[in-house]
């Protein structure tokens, strides 16, 4: 192995550092600037085989320089420079050896005008692919880099101004899979709030930009792109009308201008919704809303794209939401102390492009209680609906339109209590109801979550579970699942993980993400499914030594635009620690299995094994 003039001069400074006293606390510059920098300084062998095997002598680093000038309120700073940081060496969360920087400055942070400054830059840091309700992820490795800046005006008797920019870049690969991914994102926004009159007023105005380029799991350069940029103009005034009374409003105005792999959306929509509330008497309420959307669909599809929630899953060939208008009253009405009692009425139409309208009326009168039973607290709720609007039905192995009416529920219950020294809880839930941005169908979703834990002596067990489960009536390629499972022992010296996940659904991929049930629109889902597992352990033999290892076990099957693909993960992770003064012994070992594909494809395995020490110090 050949090693260059810079590798020694790192071998050698790091030698001064692991062998130098601990120094000055702090660093005077001048009379008005002060500096403090620590950190951890290593030296180590690592052993990696890939199919080749690469064996080298390397030493990684990870500081803290804080400091200030004049005075920390004017003007301080933090930067965190970081080299061959991966989670064999220290506690960087990444099994490649990270280098990179982050940094963070604030200018008058104490003041009415106080400006923060940030920026982040990774190389060969690890990242994840994740898939909705696994208890892992797939492993990536790329770089990424980040800058924000956000500043305020903040007077006293006028309205404030907040300002805020970033921008960010990453490339990546999936480990195993063909191919690599990139992203690219950057924004602005402005945003005011005032009170006038006992009246909070507020605005803003946003735009961003985002594009992505993403590889097909299992396909040789198989690519997804998106490309999407938003304006966002809003308003908002809330005001207390009375002791007993108050109101609210919200107007936004927004366009979008998004490409999903050829299916484009420009859009301009509005949004409006009001709300009054009143307290008529001591037990007695009522709220009077509306909300309307001019078109509800893209605005689903913003929020996917923002990273907010996602509707539901749609296919080719389904009736979509545009404007959309719900109007109506909920009243509660407190019976006694734990019994409350509740009721609304809505009215909602739903726009449909080159269709008439759809109005809809919805009763709705539920029951909350909640109380103390056999020295437990439980809690219930059971609602009723009633539905007058048009149905999608099946009629002779077709699915039609028929004014019908239908009732829904929902339910849920809850129990938790102490028996013989054991903590345990559990709930259900369960609900019917029309779709929103659907026209016409309805869905149904349950779930159950339950735990049990309990203290014998300086041990802790605990098991959990839980199930959940979604589907909308005669669209098969929305049904979701969910189950997951967990289980831990721990002792103050010993702590024992395991879990076990299986889900199935769909979703839309943004990235190196797979968002579940999203909207709005007919764009081409990833139906997936599959299972995960793991464990985890935390050992401490003795007081100066620490053992601590994972395992993970990833199997799932996803089909995106028309290609199949199993994908397969599994993870393993041990590290020792041994620590004496200032002075730490290491030892890590990480193995990768990784890959993705249709057929006996080989998939990529990656092991290293890591020997070194390292040491904390305080230069100034």
């Amino acid at each position: 192995m050949k090693t260059g003039r810079p590798n020694r001069i790192g071998l050698v400074l790091l030698g001064i550092l692991l062998l130098a006293p601990l120094t000055f606390a702090q660093l005077q510059v001048g009379d008005n600037t002060t500096l403090k920098l620590n950190g951890m300084a290593g030296l180590g062998w690592t052993g990696t085989y890939d199919g080749n095997s690469l064996n080298s002598l390397t030493y990684g680093f990870s500081g803290n320089l804080t400091g200030d000038y004049y005075d920390e309120r004017f003007l301080n700073w933090s930067i965190n420079p970081y080299l061959n940081q991966s989670r064999l060496n220290s506690n960087f969360n990444s099994t490649s050896s990270a280098t990179g920087v982050s940094a963070l400055a604030n200018f008058l942070s104490s003041s009415r005008t106080p400006m923060q400054f940030t920026y982040q830059r990774d190389h060969n840091a690890e990242g994840t692919f994740n898939v909705p309700g696994s208890t892992g992820s797939y492993r990536t490795v790329g770089d990424d880099q980040s800058v924000g800046v956000t500043a305020s005006y903040l007077p006293e008797d006028w309205p404030s101004i907040q300002g805020n920019f970033s921008h960010s870049g990453s490339s990546y690969e999936v480990i195993g899979n063909p191919g690599g991914g990139s992203a690219h994102a950057a924004a602005f926004g402005l945003s005011s709030a005032y009170e006038v009159f006992d009246t909070r007023l507020s605005g803003s105005y946003t735009k961003s930009y985002g594009s992505s380029e993403s590889p097909l799991l299992g396909q040789q350069g198989g690519t997804l792109k998106t490309d999407n940029s938003q304006d966002s103009l809003q308003f908002g005034a809330n005001r207390r009308l009375s002791s007993w009374s108050s109101g609210s409003f919200n107007f936004g105005r927004s366009h979008l201008n998004a490409d999903y792999v050829g299916a484009r959306t420009n859009a301009t929509f509005n949004t409006i919704s009001g709300l009054l509330s009143a307290q008529a008497t001591k037990r007695l309420s009522f709220n009077f809303h509306a909300n309307y959307s001019s078109n509800l669909s893209a605005q689903f599809l913003s929020e996917v794209f923002n990273g907010s929630k996602a509707a539901n899953g749609e296919t080719k060939g389904l009736s979509f939401t545009s404007s959309y208008l719900n109007y109506g009253v909920t009243s509660g009405y407190n019976i006694a102390r734990d019994l409350t009692a509740t009721g609304s009425i809505n009215h909602q139409v739903q726009g449909q492009p080159g269709f008439p309208d759809v109005s809809s009326t919805i009763m709705n009168a539920g029951l909350t209680w909640s109380h103390q039973v056999l020295g437990g607290s439980l809690g219930a709720h059971y609602g009723i609906a009633h539905y007058f609007s048009p149905l999608q039905v099946r009629t002779n192995n077709q699915t039609v339109t028929k004014d019908s009416t239908f009732t829904g529920q929902n339910a849920a219950v809850s129990y938790g209590r102490t028996f013989f020294g054991f903590a345990t809880s559990g709930s259900f839930s369960y609900g019917r109801s029309l779709t929103t941005l659907l026209v016409g169908y309805v869905q149904n979703n349950y779930s159950a979550n339950g735990s049990v834990s309990r203290n014998v002596r300086n041990w802790n067990v605990a098991v959990s579970g839980s199930y959940s489960n979604a589907h909308i009536e005669h669209i098969t390629v929305t049904d979701s699942s969910n189950q997951s499972y967990a289980a831990s022992l721990s002792h103050k010296s010993l702590g024992l993980s395991a879990n076990y996940s299986r889900g199935n659904g769909s979703g839309l991929q943004v990235g190196s993400n797979i968002i579940p049930n999203p909207g709005p629109g007919p764009l081409p889902l990833v139906l997936f499914s599959g299972e995960s597992y793991g464990g985890g352990l935390s050992y401490r033999p003795v007081r100066r030594w620490t053992v601590s290892s994972t395992f993970t076990k990833l199997k799932y099957n996803t089909l995106n635009l028309g290609q199949n693909s199993n994908n397969t993960s599994e993870q393993f992770f041990l590290r020792s620690d041994y620590h004496f003064r200032q002075m730490y012994f290491n030892f890590g070992y990480s193995h990768l299995t990784q890959g993705f594909g249709v057929g006996p494809a080989r998939p990529a395995t990656i092991d290293t094994v890591f020997f070194g020490v390292s040491r904390r110090f305080d230069i100034f």
